[in-house]
């Protein structure tokens, strides 16, 4: 079983730190450049104890690992998972309101963690993947599915999405609810 299928301390921990450090030059000076939530993630990157940040590597090789060995010895040429948990949803009216979003089991969790479910653990394996529309939910909004390959690979993921997007038309279709909106702005 591959390590990383939910978010755990150690990822949360990585992806804090990595942040910070990617953009603690600009925070500073250039703070209001950047969405609250993005600012967020490198501010609590500082608040990272080093060894925290040593067990949050130490589970990124492991993820790495798993990857790659599934990739090497499991004889797995892609992965094809979920872009995100969920579609996009309505913006709250009020700034800094939560966003949840509840399961058909009725578990509920904050939309960024959702969203973040399934593309944190491939950022974490060092392995390439693309996105690409896959269909559309039952509200109008759009589905993608994320092409996994192997680390370095990036080529196989180019051409399994090519040929996925040759294969169908989901590209080339416009999510009902985004058309719509477009259409009110322009009235």
């Amino acid at each position: 079983m591959l390590v990383g299928a939910f978010l755990s301390a150690d990822k949360v921990i990585s992806i804090f730190s990595v942040n910070r450090a990617l953009l603690d030059e600009y925070t500073g000076w250039r703070g209001e450049d950047y969405t609250l939530d993005v600012r967020f993630f490198a501010e609590l990157g500082s608040l990272m104890l080093a060894k925290d940040y040593c067990r949050a590597q130490q589970m990124r090789t492991l993820v790495w690992q798993d990857f790659a060995s599934a990739f090497r010895e499991g004889g797995v040429d892609v992965i094809v998972v979920p872009t995100t948990a969920a579609t996009a949803k309505t913006l709250p009216d009020t700034p800094g309101e939560s966003l949840e979003l509840e399961y058909s089991d009725g578990y509920r969790e904050d939309v960024m963690w959702s969203y973040c479910r399934y593309t944190v653990p491939i950022s974490l394996s060092s392995c390439p993947s693309l996105s690409t529309p896959c269909g559309f939910a039952g509200d109008g909004l759009p589905i993608g599915m994320q092409i996994v390959a192997a680390p370095f690979d990036e080529e196989r993921a180019f051409q399994v999405g090519h040929a996925y997007e040759l294969a169908t038309d989901w590209g080339a279709r416009h999510p009902s609810k985004v058309m719509e909106a477009v259409a009110s702005t322009a009235e």
